[in-house]
């Protein structure tokens, strides 16, 4: 019997002893929740307005009968004013989403060159001839492809282009008309561009951009109406850098995403 007080005893002192070792040692403090970090989100309709500069150039080639393979070649530059609309979806860092845009050309005037040079009439060579063009009314419909940083954005943009492309054929001492054509033409555009979450406005947010796109117009024969069918056709291109200003309808606070 005095054996078996005597073992409890021991091991409750072992115990005790144990216990008290454990009370001793460091407690391990509980890993903290870290909070997800807030990244803007690019999701949402868009309605914006660019301004900047438009580059445009026009060839044409004479199909007779009078001069046949004769050119008609212009190029110039003007202001550019573009309204535009788009819906975007955010996946990640990647941003999806399509566009439409029309594009006026704020100065009407016609570009010219004047015969006899390579540009009007070179060959076969007639002199006293104005060739005159512009393109305007642009309209543009297409997707885009991004890639986000929280407030920052790259994208690029391609699709369908629909353009008026206006010529002249002028007597340069008279004035008289020869030819005074317009005809749409159909093609596409390519670009790229950058944007910037700045703020909340009201109820959407603003963005800032900077934009390049190349505009191809393609061929199409303007058909002369007035003179004795010296048709001409005509190929143009349009090249846009312009400043975005993107107003994307959220209502409530700036949209964000939560990533851990």
């Amino acid at each position: 019997m005095r054996t078996t007080i005597t073992g409890f005893l021991s091991a409750g002192v072992i115990a005790f002893s144990f216990a008290a070792s454990a009370a001793d040692m460091p407690v391990k403090a509980p890993v903290p929740m870290v909070a997800p970090a807030q990244y803007y989100n690019w999701t949402g309709f868009y309605s914006a307005t660019g301004l900047g500069g438009a580059w445009s150039d026009v060839n044409g080639t004479y199909v007779g009968p009078t001069a046949l393979g004769a050119s008609l070649n212009n190029d110039g530059s003007k202001f550019n004013y573009a309204s535009i609309i788009g819906a975007q979806y955010q996946f990640g860092n990647w941003v999806i989403g399509i566009e439409g845009a029309y594009n006026k050309l704020l100065n009407k005037e016609y570009d010219t060159t004047n015969s006899i040079t390579a540009d009007c009439f070179g060959t076969p060579a007639i002199a006293g001839i104005t060739c005159a063009s512009r393109v305007d009314n642009i309209w543009t419909v297409g997707a885009r492809l991004g890639y986000a940083w929280d407030r920052w954005m790259v994208y690029g943009t391609g699709g369908y282009a629909n353009g008026k492309v206006y010529s002249k054929i002028i007597s340069t001492p008279t004035g008289g008309l020869f030819t005074d054509t317009d005809q749409r033409h159909s093609g596409w555009y390519a670009g790229v561009g950058a944007e910037y979450y700045l703020t909340k406005f009201l109820w959407s947010d603003l963005i800032l951009g900077l934009e390049y796109q190349h505009i191809d117009l393609g061929t199409e024969r303007h058909l002369d109406t007035i003179g004795v069918g010296d048709d001409v056709d005509y190929d143009a291109t349009v090249d846009i850098v312009r400043a975005r200003l993107v107003f994307k309808w959220t209502p409530g606070p700036a949209a964000v995403s939560s990533r851990y």
